[in-house]
């Protein structure tokens, strides 16, 4: 039982301590506006996600009837 809490306290404090220095080097960095929107160019330039033509033209029957 001992063990438990000692587990679940150094596990939490571990978790605090990485959460706190991925947001403190996130601040350093600064916002990210700029690679966000060079993505949505680019997804949008590729017009509408299809099928792939790997998939086309396939029933899903197994030609044998099994």
């Amino acid at each position: 039982m001992v063990f438990l809490v000692l587990g679940m306290a150094l596990g939490m404090t571990t978790a605090i301590l990485h959460l706190v220095q991925l947001g403190a080097s996130i601040e350093q960095k600064g916002p990210s506006h700029k690679r966000a929107d060079t993505q949505s160019e680019k997804t949008s330039s590729e017009g509408a996600p299809g099928p792939s033509t790997q998939t086309q033209g396939r029933t899903g029957h197994r030609p044998n009837g099994t």
